[in-house]
C-alpha cells in the first residue's frame, strides 16, 4: 500500500486516505473531499490529518490528531507546510490528486495570493 511518510522527531509517520476514509469525510462534512479541502482551515486540516491516520488506527480521534498537529507546529512545522507537504502529498500518494494537479493548484494558489496581495496594497495606497 502506497503512504506518504514523513519524520517526525526520530519515527516515520504514514499518512493515506482510503476510499472508505474519504467516504466517511465526506459524510461527516457534507461536500466532496476536493471542495472541502479549498477551506483551508486548522480545522479542515486536524481532520484530514485524523482521516489519513485511520488506515493504521480505526480508533484514532480528533484528540489523537490535534495532538499530531501540536507535535508537527512543536518540531518547526507551519500551518501551511502541514497542508501542502502532508496533506496535498496524502491525496497524491491516495490517487485523489495527480502530481500535475496538484503542481497546478499550488501555482494557481500563489497567482491568486499575489492578486490578492497587490489589490490590498493598491487599496492602502489610495486611501
Amino acid at each position: 500500500m502506497k503512504t506518504h511518510i514523513i519524520e517526525l522527531n526520530g519515527e516515520n509517520i504514514n499518512f493515506k486516505i482510503r476510499s472508505i476514509d474519504c467516504i466517511n469525510l465526506e459524510k461527516e462534512m457534507k461536500m466532496p473531499l476536493l471542495q472541502y479541502i479549498q477551506n483551508e482551515d486548522v480545522t479542515m486540516c486536524i481532520n484530514l490529518l485524523l482521516y489519513a491516520k485511520k488506515f493504521e488506527n480505526e480508533k484514532f480521534s480528533k484528540g489523537d490528531a490535534c495532538e499530531l498537529y501540536d507535535q508537527l507546529i512543536e518540531a518547526g512545522w507551519t500551518y501551511k507546510k502541514i497542508i501542502q507537504d502532508i496533506i496535498y502529498e496524502t491525496l497524491v500518494v491516495s490517487g485523489f490528486l495527480t502530481k500535475e494537479e496538484w503542481e497546478e493548484t499550488k501555482k494557481e494558489t500563489e497567482a491568486l495570493k499575489e492578486k490578492m496581495k497587490k489589490k490590498m496594497l493598491d487599496t492602502i495606497a489610495n486611501t
